[in-house]
């Protein structure tokens, strides 16, 4: 699916998911956008038709809204600051995670998310 196939309104969300390039909640998408347009359903409805498209993929932060990104090949986690909520990509993975398993485990997938201040709340 080519981005010129979206509509106008997924476009400038998407757009905005690019320009951010972090993790974002709906709300976050919606300031990002800068379009009072844009209702909150319209949002909903163009993160989850983005998603569905395999624009956007779904970012799970233990105890926070919904986020989103966008979709991207490399493996990686997240850095959660917890003075500005700020969503942060971190690259890379830090290692084979297999060999910590109990015996007769097998895992399928993990998630990584370290938490503590960004750069601009430690100043």
């Amino acid at each position: 699916m080519d981005i010129k196939s979206l509509t106008k309104k997924q476009r400038i969300v998407f757009e905005a998911f690019q320009r951010e390039n972090r993790p974002m909640t709906v709300q976050q998408a919606w300031l990002a956008a800068g379009v009072e347009c844009l209702g909150q359903a319209t949002l909903y409805r163009a993160v989850a038709k983005l998603e569905e498209l395999g624009f956007l993929s779904p970012v799970e932060i233990h105890g926070e809204p919904p986020m989103w990104e966008t979709k991207s090949s490399d493996h990686h986690h997240h850095f959660y600051c917890t003075k500005c909520n700020g969503v942060f990509e971190l690259q890379g993975c830090p290692g084979n995670f297999q060999s910590i398993l109990p015996d007769g485990f097998s895992m399928s997938n993990h998630s990584i998310t370290i938490y503590g201040n960004c750069s601009s709340c430690q100043n």
